[in-house]
């Protein structure tokens, strides 16, 4: 009889330690024509900002059409490392990095310059946790859609001069102060880059702020906007052509969108990117 017992312990315990299948639900991305604006707070002596890079890859991974990066080298480690061959900072980035201040550390992510009460609490504006970051895009991609933003573009490579229009239709009638902001950023960089405290030679940067078209806080563009009427500002730029390694056309994109800057909001309410060559 005991032995039998002794089994039938044996048989259940095998049984319990049975290894049993996760189901792992298949991601679902959110459905809408929402694009969400992110600027990044970045830099190549940032240890840590590489980890927060990959994070907004993947990000923009699961919503291609609806996430908009802006990587912005301004003024905290961002000066080149001994082993760089490029400065990406410039002007407008360091005017970016001050503007948006306040944040805690680098990496900082935005999204649509929402101040989210989480962090207004603190006094912050920036994300510096980046394994949250995608909860702040989906809750950005599941406001309402307000107005559609188009680029359309007329680029000569044989003198690089871009002519860009941005046209907003909106969705619904509003008010506020519009404001448009044109950006070039450039992808598939390899430059040096600090990565928990080991320099990495042929690091790939993406999404670097170039240069700003408008002003760096945008251009005004509105007061009031009528349902289903368009509305749109034109620019002119010559693509820079300094022959060390940057400014190549094939990895430039144009990055616009339009926010209310009306009081103390800064909202995107709504983003658009396009290839300066197709």
């Amino acid at each position: 009889m005991k032995n039998i017992i002794y089994l039938l312990v044996v048989v259940f315990m095998m049984i319990s330690c049975e290894e049993k299948m996760v189901v792992i639900p298949e991601f679902e991305p959110i459905d809408t024509g929402k694009v969400v604006y992110v600027e990044e707070l970045t830099g190549v002596r940032c240890p840590n900002c590489p980890a927060g890079s990959a994070r907004l890859e993947s990000i923009q991974g699961q919503y291609p059409d609806n996430v908009v990066i802006v990587a912005i080298h301004g003024i905290d480690l961002a000066k080149p490392l001994d082993e760089s061959k490029y400065d990406f900072r410039n002007e407008d980035a360091a005017s970016l990095e001050i503007f948006l201040k306040d944040w805690l550390g680098k990496p900082s992510a935005y999204f649509n310059r929402e101040r989210f009460e989480e962090l207004e609490a603190d006094g912050l504006w920036g994300h510096p946790a980046s394994g949250a970051w995608g909860s702040f895009v989906e809750r950005e991609l599941e406001k309402p859609q307000v107005m559609e933003v188009t680029i359309i573009k007329s680029f000569d490579p044989m003198t690089r001069v871009l002519d860009v229009t941005v046209v907003a239709l909106p969705l619904e009638d509003l008010s506020g102060e519009f404001k448009v902001s044109i950006m070039l950023t450039e992808s598939d960089i390899i430059d040096a880059q600090d990565d928990q405290n080991q320099v990495i030679a042929d690091y790939e940067h993406n999404h670097v702020l170039r240069d700003v078209i408008t002003k760096f806080d945008g251009d005004s563009f509105a007061s009031q906007l009528t349902k289903d009427q368009a509305q749109s500002k034109t620019y002119t730029y010559t693509i820079p052509d300094d022959g060390d390694g940057l400014w190549v056309l094939e990895h430039i994109e144009i990055v616009a969108f339009i926010a209310n800057a009306e009081g103390e909001s800064e909202e995107v309410l709504q983003a658009a990117k396009a290839h300066l060559v197709d």
